[in-house]
């Protein structure tokens, strides 16, 4: 047979890593929507302040985080495709 016996440890060593890939990954998105919150409720707040121009306002605080929503999406999709092909490669077990 041409199989190479691959030791636990090693197989170990790359669940903890690709565990640690995966969390940052959705930290990071999480930090993102966090800041599409802040953002909303900033836009929010100020909305309140300023009743003179509440239309306009009212259209940019749905507008400006949805647009970034969108652009956040594009980026993490883009991120996420190239880091789940390098975590199948690296994942998989080397064979001769």
């Amino acid at each position: 047979m041409n199989t190479v016996y691959y030791p636990n440890w090693k197989r170990f060593i790359k669940k903890i890593i690709s565990l640690f890939v995966v969390l940052s990954c959705i930290c990071f998105y999480l930090i993102g929507i966090f800041f599409l919150f802040v953002m909303c409720m900033f836009l929010e707040d100020e909305e309140l302040e300023e009743n003179k121009t509440e239309v306009v306002w009212m259209k940019l605080a749905v507008t400006i985080p949805a647009l970034l929503n969108v652009v956040l999406i594009g980026i993490f999709d883009d991120f996420f495709e190239h880091v789940s092909t390098r975590m199948t490669d690296f994942e998989n077990h080397k064979k001769i």
